[in-house]
This record gives structure tokens, sequence and C-alpha cells, in this order.
């Protein structure tokens, strides 16, 4: 019996195009390209990009936007910066609600959302958006609380805690493969979702049966 669901949140339960942030950037500096700011804020340095390092604790939020703005080679104010960087999310409404379902019908006690992102797009971000579409999760095991992201075991290790079952009693759904595979070989039953698939939903659902979910 599957009690507990583990869920991504970028491309599963809401979806995210970082090139908005790019496009934000842009129309307010002006100084640079879409796409050159792309590249400079997504550029890899040592210790990953600067995204990543935000997103397991490595710099903090202060630091992650003197940083961009050493790249872009221009002051941004701290409002406009953040306002901008967490403008990037759509609802997956369709899992949204499937999600809900779930949950309201007992199929399965917690919905645990197990994420890579920073405190800002997670806290001023998703949480407003799934606040308002009436979606409540557990959790949150993030990688900028965990000090990882995934596919390292730490971040598997604290939603197994957070779910407080054991792990047999789990489904992870996360939309990239290599994730999936890393939850299965832990014994985690583990869902690719394929948000680019025309029929992702119906996938999804066979998917979560085919694992055993009763609906």
């Amino acid at each position: 019996m599957h009690r507990v669901l583990l869920s991504d949140l970028g491309n599963v339960v809401i979806f995210f195009d970082r090139r908005r942030v790019a496009a934000g950037l842009h129309a307010l500096i002006r100084a640079k390209s879409v796409d050159e700011i792309d590249r400079l804020v997504h550029k890899s340095e040592e210790g990953g990009t600067l995204l990543e390092q935000f997103e397991t604790g490595a710099i903090d939020a202060l630091r992650y936007r003197q940083e961009i703005e050493r790249l872009l080679d221009t002051p941004i104010p701290a409002d406009d910066f953040w306002r901008i960087h967490t403008d990037l999310f759509t609802p997956n409404m369709p899992v949204m609600n499937l999600w809900r379902t779930l949950r309201s019908a007992g199929v399965v006690e917690k919905i645990i959302a197990v994420t890579d992102t920073d405190p800002v797009r997670l806290n001023a971000g998703m949480a407003p958006m799934l606040e308002s579409c009436g979606l409540t999760l557990d959790g949150p095991v993030a990688s900028c609380y965990i000090g990882r992201r995934k596919p390292h075991p730490a971040m598997f290790e604290a939603a197994i805690r957070t779910a407080g079952v054991p792990l047999d009693q789990c489904i992870f759904v996360d939309d990239n493969p290599a994730y999936a595979d890393a939850a299965a070989k832990i014994g985690i039953g583990a869902v690719c979702y394929r948000s680019r698939e025309a029929n992702a939903q119906e996938m999804l659902l066979s998917d979560l049966l085919h694992l055993g979910l009763s609906m």
C-alpha cells in the first residue's frame, strides 16, 4: 500500500520558464539581449552555476543578487530583482487537481514536495501559487534546506524521514528520468512525468496505477 506521494514541483506541479527571468532583466536594464542575459545568469562557475549554489545554500540571497549584478555589470534594485526572479511559474492545473483528488479521497495520507529550488522562489513564488490554487503540500524537502540537489541520497533520505513511513510505501514523481531512476534504485516506486507529451496526464495516471496506487 502506498501511503505517501513524494512530488517534484518544477515542471510537475508548476511549470517554469527561465527565459522569462532573462526577458524581465532585459526589460529592466536594456544593456544586453535576452539570450546574452540568459547565458550569463546560467553559466557554470566553480561550484556549479550561481543558481545551483543558491539552491543548495552555498551562497545566500544577497550574494546571489550581487553576483548577478556583477555578471550583468549593472546594479539592480532588490525589489525589481526578486520580482523578476520569481516571475517564471505557471500552475499545471491537471496535476494539481489530481494531487488534490488523491489527498481528499484518502488515496494518500501525505503529498510531500521534494524539489531543487532556492528559498526565495520557494517561499515567494511557489508557495503562494500553490496556496492560490488550493493545493496543500507537506514538507517541503527542498535543496536549499538540505544542502544537496537531487539525485543526491540526502534528498531522498530527508523525504523518507518527512514521510514517516517505509520507503516502499512511497511513490516519487519527477520530470527528470535520472531522478526517478535514482529513487527506484533505493526502493521507492518512481514515475517519470513526461510533461512535454500531449497525453502527459493520462500517462501519469497510468504509471501511478501500474505501481499499485489504489484509485
